[in-house]
């Protein structure tokens, strides 16, 4: 359920003029990948136990980054900037 919020945060914010005041660039998607597929990789970037405190926004950045062809080494050394990023979560 929260995944279809997060989706329709995403539409909605591609439709705000990027001149708007109440623009944002920061939710990304997945294009290439249907919403199973998503989900799956979602699954597995939480498995990793260390990943638990990373919000879904960041998440998704990262399965959009990995959908996009990064390298195995570009996405360690993202998933470690995320990782960092959510330490201030807590």
């Amino acid at each position: 359920m929260f995944l279809i919020g997060y989706i329709q945060a995403f539409h909605f914010s591609r439709d705000i003029s990027p001149a708007s005041p109440h623009a944002t660039h920061v939710l990304t998607w997945p294009e290439t990948l249907e919403t199973e597929e998503v989900i799956s990789e979602l699954d597995s970037f939480y498995s990793q136990g260390a990943n638990g405190p990373v919000p879904i926004v960041l998440a998704i950045s990262f399965v959009t980054q990995k959908a996009k062809g990064a390298t195995a080494d570009e996405l360690g050394k993202f998933q470690a900037k995320l990782r960092s990023l959510s330490e201030q979560f807590k």
